[in-house]
């Protein structure tokens, strides 16, 4: 369990990596204000992105990815995510702060600005056995957030 002053500093590092992804500034003091995590539904084939609300049991997944993984989850992407053969499998990309402070400062520089890539925890829902930890390719548009990889 972390404690209370680690995840005020995961919080802030939230913000800071909201702020470098470009998040939209409402959904920043959202979060600051709220914890209110801000989930957008992507539709790759027909370029749609609305918000859409977590539901109780979206809320408890996080929550216990969130204790299992010692993480702060800041940011969910829904979206269908394609096999190499080009079937689609429906998935949740969890933007996340872990607990190595130490790597914060270099995730935001390297990952994020450089590289254009942002740590996530990738539920596959079709598929349980290929949910994974990495690092997923993002593009910011308008504010939104979406998965790439």
């Amino acid at each position: 369990m972390i404690k209370e002053e680690m995840k005020e500093k995961m919080k802030n590092e939230a913000v800071l990596r909201m702020q470098e992804l470009g998040v939209e500034v409402t959904d920043q003091q959202n979060f600051i204000s709220a914890n209110k995590i801000t989930t957008v539904f992507v539709d790759h084939e027909n370029k749609g992105i609305c918000y859409e609300a977590l539901t109780d049991e979206e809320i408890k997944m996080i929550h216990k990815i969130e204790e299992e993984r010692e993480a702060l989850v800041y940011y969910v992407i829904h979206d269908k995510g394609y096999w190499t053969d080009g079937t689609h499998f429906e998935r949740y990309s969890l933007l996340y702060v872990d607990s190595v402070e130490s790597d914060w400062g270099l995730v935001r520089k390297e990952c994020i600005k450089q590289f254009g890539t942002v740590f996530a925890y990738v539920v596959n829902v079709d598929e349980p056995d290929y949910t994974e930890n990495t690092e997923i390719c993002f593009k910011n548009v308008s504010g939104r957030i979406i998965n790439i990889s």
